[in-house]
């Protein structure tokens, strides 16, 4: 009895110790807030990097914010997720402390234009007279609208573009006849697609277009202060997009599916299958020099901006060229 208790005794302690020794592990992780203008399929390379516990393994607690519309006046230890258009609105501002661009996660866009037809093919022309029904600006709807520019589609005559709020369902509008086009996202595409026989798909992604449509920003008062966190983010980051590059669309969706609790299993791998094909996933977090250039001709061109900025002004790929060599060592 006595050696029963004394067993009893010791496994307690055991595990009060494994407890005492988790919990310390815990709080010695170093917070730090990511800001999400959107929460996203199209962001899978995060979750990978959350649920593999990738961002502790780099002692990071990664805390996710949603802010569709993110304060270019942040706290500065935080890391925004948007496009690469950010950093070039932050310069435009004149602040002390700019957002820096320092790792992409997709190359690609992420959108497509739904409709209905019966053969299967997309043509720019049939758009003429035609309504378009699109989300709140972002780089993929001026992205729609530089492309309808080069198709000698012009707004507001030729075609006509509206924009819904970020809380309207966009399928319903397209049933109820408001609206021809659908500028839709996943898992929303795979919805609609799923929804009726005649119901097609056109992947922007399909086009020979590559700009930087989402990427990790911190000011650049904390890329001098703590260059350490964004490299260790970074890392993370990295590892999980050779992670996701080499899974298959239903593992990577069992993976990510907790951050997705009210989306179809089946929606879930369609949308991640769709991107997989597509290549909308960078494959490293470097930006690439060739995208950033392409994204300032476009903003030019719409009158977003009055001259282009350096790379160096909005971009920092210390960090990923050193996760890129220090990963591929290992």
């Amino acid at each position: 009895m006595r050696r029963l208790t004394l067993a009893i005794v010791i496994l307690a302690l055991i595990g009060f110790a494994a407890w005492l020794i988790l919990g310390q592990q815990t709080i010695d992780l170093q917070p730090i807030i990511v800001t999400e203008t959107v929460h996203s399929i199209f962001f899978a390379p995060q979750y990978v990097a959350l649920h593999n516990n990738y961002f502790a393994q780099e002692g990071l607690n990664v805390q996710l914010l949603l802010a569709p519309q993110p304060n270019m006046e942040m706290e500065t230890r935080q890391i925004i997720l948007s496009s690469a258009e950010l950093a070039i609105n932050s310069r435009q501002t004149g602040t002390d402390s700019p957002l820096i661009a320092f790792a992409s996660l997709s190359q690609r866009d992420g959108s497509f234009l739904a409709y209905q037809g019966q053969d299967g093919e997309f043509r720019w022309e049939n758009l003429h007279g035609k309504n378009i029904l699109t989300g709140p600006p972002n780089l993929s709807t001026l992205s729609l609208e530089w492309l309808l520019l080069q198709e000698k589609l012009c707004l507001g005559s030729d075609v006509f573009l509206h924009h819904y709020g970020a809380n309207d369902p966009a399928s319903f509008a397209f049933r109820a006849g408001a609206n021809d086009i659908l500028h839709l996202w996943e898992p929303h595409a795979s919805t609609f697609y799923n929804s009726g026989p005649d119901h097609l798909l056109f992947p922007l992604a399909a086009l020979d277009i590559q700009l930087p449509f989402s990427a990790y920003h911190a000011a650049a008062e904390l890329i001098i202060e703590d260059p350490q966190l964004l490299q260790k983010f970074t890392n993370a980051i990295y590892r999980a997009q050779i992670w996701l590059d080499n899974h298959n669309p239903a593992e990577i969706a069992r993976l990510i599916a907790p951050s997705f609790p009210d989306i179809d299993e089946q929606i879930l791998v369609a949308a991640i299958g769709r991107y997989k094909q597509l290549g909308v996933w960078a494959k490293s977090p470097l930006l690439q020099p060739g995208h950033l250039e392409q994204l300032q001709e476009i903003l030019l061109e719409l009158g977003k901006i009055g001259s282009k900025y350096s790379l160096e002004q909005i971009v920092c790929n210390t960090f990923a060229q050193k996760a890129v060599q220090k990963i591929k060592q290992e």
